[in-house]
């Protein structure tokens, strides 16, 4: 069972090492909603830790982004973009103190139209290649 998870656990880490930038892109905002939706169910059974942490990895997914985000190509939109990030930090920040589901909520749609902007645009790419 033990050399079944790390090969799991391999092949995720190696999966994740290899994805080209934009899918990575997209996987990261699965990971934050997944963590964005841990926190909101924690929060409502009153357990501090696991929303806590959740809310903790869901940051630290929006800080990397922010901090890969290349304004270059297109600067209104890295503008913008950055500004949802920022947004989504200081929002998850202020959740955590307060245990308050409802910013977490509004994050969480945030990044699900992210993700779909992103999956919509990898998709095209994909196709087009």
């Amino acid at each position: 069972e033990g050399d079944r998870m790390k090969g799991i656990a391999a092949y995720s880490r190696t999966r994740v090492e290899s994805a080209p930038n934009d899918q990575l892109l997209v996987m990261l905002l699965e990971k934050a909603m997944e963590k964005e939706t841990l926190a909101m169910v924690a929060i409502a059974a009153g357990d501090r830790v696991t929303w806590n942490a959740a809310l903790h990895h869901t940051r630290a997914i929006f800080i990397e982004l922010l901090a890969a985000l290349d304004g270059e190509p297109a600067p209104a939109l890295a503008q913008a973009v950055s500004t949802t990030y920022r947004w989504s930090i200081h929002q998850l920040t202020v959740a955590a103190r307060t245990g308050d589901a409802t910013l977490v909520e509004r994050v969480r749609e945030a990044t699900a139209t992210l993700h779909s902007a992103w999956s919509a645009a990898v998709a095209t790419g994909q196709e087009a290649a």
